[in-house]
């Protein structure tokens, strides 16, 4: 009869946990993140009858987190992206402030010049629009520019983000571990529901890789780089970049020391997207701008050297120009290179990089990676012409091996180029000294509008202009579907994860119903053993 009463216990135990852990999953039904948990009973196996709770078990399937850990990382990748080009495309389609008008504005400025070449006005206008067209390149470098110091700014957010996740991750490692070993694991469901949730979070920045030992989860991104490893991680930071001081790379710190992580090792989430649109993205806009104004500037200098002013002497620059820019590594010898422009027209909107290895000089272009010499000097300066650019020998020579330089022959033109004349007597319109009413040459300089004298003889200045919009609009609008489409798998992965981990109001209504009956059951049940137990005793 005691062992009735004790059957009884157990199931009333049991029932009361069932109705416990329904509770709490009614509870969390909208709980960002939380697994659903339910309890394992078996028969007790150390009296032989009744049952026992064997475990509170935390529904939950490592193969769907995983793939809507893959979808997040993605999305935010390509919604990093689209973020940043989308201000991009945003500027250049308002066309109240957009580059083409001012070009336009200037050669029709040259127009009124070439009607009447002497006429005080009309030369007037175009000092104005020069000094117009220049300002507008100089604002729209420095609207890039700003872009990729924002860009700058959120690498530096995203791997602190990082940092303070992986550092709650190997603590929650710690965690789990000790509780798992001293409680058989019951209670820590919720330690675990939180790992899963930061493990989440980090996809959001970084494409990472998950491999369990154990109760431990061990984080990798990169190349297989490690950021969590047991109870542990690997700080991140951010140091100016070697070979750009423009930008900032992400970097292991050993104590201190600074391990650099290749860009093209750090790919999806927020961090990825960022590097890859400062990389390709940013470049292009920098560089696309920079060739139209160097090659409209560089232009207009050589027709105007060509003609005569109205004092009868041979004109001057309209614009200066500035130099090509060459960065030296932070890591070379301290030797430096000269490079110049060999033909305009044959300048691409890439950047290159060159480094000296074995006594060989490999010169790369960063757009598409192609390596264009691995050679000598002269095989350099062959590879080079083809470029639109020329290396000064005597400098190369003094490379040490290990000396790199990154060269970036448009990309910050537009941002210093700025306006060389300053009378409106300096405009050369005529073709010979003392033609006052000569505008052969000023009609040179107009048909520059139209000249294809860009991107080896293939565009014109509009045209590399109305090219560049394309360019940046066809990849806002990638952008935006792909991002939307990556959206729906995440979606779809989250829906997948949630049908078995998530909480079914329904369903947990109906065990709940289950357990009070059965608790009701057990209460009968010691009630019943009650009153036999009572019966026996009064009938002794």
């Amino acid at each position: 009869m005691a062992n009735t009463i004790t059957v009884g216990l157990s199931a009333l135990v049991a029932a009361q946990a069932g109705i416990s852990v329904t509770g709490k999953n009614i509870a969390n039904a909208a709980s960002p993140g939380y697994s659903r948990e339910r309890i394992i009973q078996t028969e007790d196996a150390v009296l032989g009858e009744g049952t026992k709770i064997s475990d509170i078990q935390r529904i939950y399937d490592q193969f769907l987190a995983g793939q809507k850990i893959s979808a997040q990382s993605s999305y935010s990748h390509l919604q990093a992206q689209y973020d940043k080009i989308q201000q991009i495309n945003n500027m250049l389609s308002d066309s109240s402030i957009g580059l083409s008008s001012y070009i336009q504005d200037f050669f029709d400025s040259l127009q009124e010049v070439s009607v009447a070449p002497s006429d005080t006005p009309s030369r007037q206008l175009f000092l104005s629009n020069i000094d117009a067209l220049v300002s507008n390149f100089n604002q729209f470098q420095s609207f890039v520019d700003g872009i990729g110091s924002d860009v700058n700014q959120q690498i530096a957010s995203s791997v602190d983000d990082i940092n303070n996740i992986a550092k709650q991750i190997a603590s929650l490692n710690g965690s789990i571990a000790s509780v798992q070993q001293t409680s058989n694991g019951t209670m820590a469901n919720e330690l675990l529901d939180k790992r899963d949730n930061l493990i989440a979070e980090l996809s959001k920045n970084v494409q990472v890789r998950v491999a369990t030992d154990g109760n431990i989860m061990n984080i990798f991104i990169g190349n297989g780089q490690s950021l969590v490893v047991g109870t542990s991680f690997n700080k991140l930071d951010v140091i100016p970049s070697k070979s750009n001081t423009a930008n900032v790379d992400v970097a292991f710190d050993f104590n201190g020391k600074k391990a650099p992580i290749a860009a093209n090792q750090l790919t999806g989430g927020i961090l990825g997207g960022l590097i890859e649109f400062r990389s390709k993205n940013l470049t292009l806009a920098q560089s696309s701008i920079g060739r139209i104004a160097l090659g409209l500037a560089s232009g207009m200098n050589k027709i105007n050297h060509e003609g005569f002013t109205l004092n009868g002497t041979q004109g001057g620059d309209l614009f200066n120009l500035p130099k090509l820019s060459v960065i030296a590594n932070a890591d070379n010898s301290g030797t430096s290179i000269k490079v110049d422009y060999s033909d305009i027209a044959k300048l691409t909107t890439s950047d290159y990089s060159l480094k000296k290895l074995s006594g060989k000089y490999n010169l790369i272009r960063t757009s598409d990676n192609v390596l264009l010499s691995s050679e000598s000097k002269d095989s350099l300066q062959a590879a080079a012409n083809l470029e639109g650019l020329s290396f000064d020998i005597n400098s190369l020579e003094k490379m040490q091996d290990g000396d790199q330089f990154l060269i970036r022959p448009t990309a910050n033109i537009a941002g210093v180029l700025s306006v060389a004349i300053l009378n409106i007597n300096d405009i050369a319109a005529a073709s010979k000294s003392g033609l006052v009413g000569d505008n052969s040459n000023v009609l040179k300089m107009i048909a520059l509008q139209t000249d294809k004298t860009l991107n080896n003889g293939s565009l014109s200045f509009q045209n590399a202009y109305a090219k560049m919009v394309s360019d940046i609009g066809a990849k806002t609008r990638e952008l935006a579907l792909t991002s939307v489409s990556a959206n729906s798998m995440l979606t779809q992965a989250s829906t997948a994860l949630d049908s078995v981990a998530g909480v079914n109001l329904d369903e947990e209504s109906a065990n709940l119903l289950r357990y009070q009956q059965a608790y009701q059951a057990a209460g009968k049940l010691i009630e019943i053993s009650k009153v036999l137990f009572d019966t026996l005793i009064q009938l002794g």
